[in-house]
Formats: C-alpha cells, structure tokens, sequence
C-alpha cells in the first residue's frame, strides 16, 4: 500500500527565474553597450561577473534544464515519511496516538511520550495532491486505529 505524494510546485521557482534573467540581461546588456560606446563606468567588473552569474543560473531554472527536488511524503503500511533535499523524518504507525492535518501543517503525536512532531507542506501544494493526502492518510489512521483530525 506504499504511496508518495509529491509536494510543491515549480512555477514560481520558473517565473523568479525569468525575473532574474529578464534583470541581469539588462546589467549585462548595459555593460556591453558601455563597453561598445568606449563608456566604462568605474566599478564594473563586480556587477558584469554578478550579472553573468544570475543570468546563466536564472536560465538554468527558467528554462527547465534543471529542477529541483521536490519534497515527497511516503505512506506505507508501517511508517509515514517526509523526504526533501538535506532532511528526512519518518513517523512509525506503532508509536502514534494522534494525526491530525490542519492546512498545510501535518502533526503527529506519540502515544508513549504525548510529545507531537510537525511536518509544514509547502504553500504551492496544489488542492488535488491535499486530497488525496488527507484521504490516504485517513485510510492508514483507520488500519492502524489512529484517530485522524483535519481541519
């Protein structure tokens, strides 16, 4: 019964992007046309490599040539896990008293401790990914006799 749901969306990593290109081509631009017109300002050496820099990084994101991981929960039959670039936790159905799902906040809490552990889903999580979380995540509460709240 393993499922992953990926989270979060890369439009508005796509659109900055654009920005940034759209900006840097205009420094890079104006230190070309300086440097055509024989009318270097002083200083310009800094913000042109800067400029440079923004714009192949910014074109890289904007056109797609690489994307970034996207955060991802697996829900299996014995644990629940939250995997993004540089961090993981995972939650085991046995040690759970509580799920409970309150917008874009996932909180477990443990049945030995009555401590409670947080997982934030990223804001650009579109609806139909939050339904079928809520609805698989309610499936597993039920197997395992969790009680399952979300608001």
């Amino acid at each position: 019964m393993k499922k992953v749901f990926t989270l979060g969306n890369q439009k508005l990593l796509r659109g900055y992007s654009a920005i940034l290109v759209l900006i840097s081509a205009i420094i890079v631009g104006g230190h070309l046309y300086g440097f055509i017109a024989g009318d270097m300002m002083e200083g310009w050496f800094l913000s042109f490599i800067t400029g440079v820099l923004f714009l192949i990084t910014g074109s890289i994101y904007a056109f797609g040539w690489h994307k970034p991981p996207d955060p991802e929960i697996h829900i299996d039959s014995e644990k629940m896990e939250w995997k993004r670039p540089g961090w993981s936790s995972s939650f085991s159905w046995s040690k759970l008293a509580r799920v409970d799902l309150n917008g874009k906040k996932l909180q477990a809490t443990y049945a030995q401790t009555g401590l409670s552990d947080s997982i934030r889903i990223p804001i650009l999580t579109n609806a139909e990914t939050m339904k079928n979380l809520k609805s698989s995540l309610r499936e597993a509460c039920e197997e395992h006799e969790i009680p399952f709240d979300h608001k």
